[in-house]
């Protein structure tokens, strides 16, 4: 039996997670045993056949199984908000690679290159949002940074107890308080960048 009847008696199987895992790592050995250490062919035979596949037939589970969404920490940019600008959190997730993390002591302008570039925000409740004249300060920023940036992720943090029935709290994406290990901060930020 030749590959080509066996891979169509076989078909689901092969689409299946499993057979594109396995198929995935015969393909990726026979190249490593091809090539030498440096990537330069060591003269095995080698031949090259065409195959078409109609990919509609493939369920979306099989499609996506090799591709996930992450997003490189580098490349996400997290504002924080807060008029402790020595936040610690801050520092802790630029160690661990979330190198585009910045903090303000407030917003000045929503369209701010800081505000406009950010991908999610960390806003405290407490002492920010004074510059824009919001009365519920924090929560009023929280307000205004949803309807001008509907898209962007927005994670409210406070060490105080604030008014849980405030509108702003529907508006954003997460709560954390703001004395919480840094680790949670991190989770946030690995589950709002995806």
């Amino acid at each position: 039996m030749g590959i080509l009847e066996w891979l169509s008696k076989n078909v689901e199987w092969v689409f299946s997670g499993v057979g594109v895992l396995v198929l995935g790592g015969i393909l990726n050995w026979l190249r490593n045993r091809r090539s030498g250490p440096d990537g330069i062919p060591t003269g095995g035979v080698s031949t090259h056949q065409s195959v078409t596949i109609n990919t509609s037939s493939i369920s979306p589970l099989a499609q996506s199984a090799g591709t996930p969404k992450i997003k490189q920490k580098s490349a996400v940019s997290v504002l924080f908000v807060d008029d402790d600008v020595k936040f610690q959190v801050v520092n802790i997730l630029k160690r661990n690679g979330w190198s585009n993390t910045k903090i303000i002591k407030d917003v000045v302008s929503l369209e701010q290159p800081e505000v406009a570039s950010a991908d999610i925000f960390f806003v405290d409740i407490q002492g920010v949002g004074v510059s824009l004249g919001f009365k519920d300060q924090g929560l009023g920023l929280v307000m205004a940074l949803r309807k001008k940036y509907p898209a962007k992720k927005i994670v409210i943090y406070s060490a105080e107890n604030a008014n849980a029935f405030h509108p702003a709290f529907g508006q954003a994406d997460e709560r954390i308080s703001k004395d919480a290990d840094p680790y949670e901060f991190m989770e946030a930020v690995e589950r709002l960048s995806e």
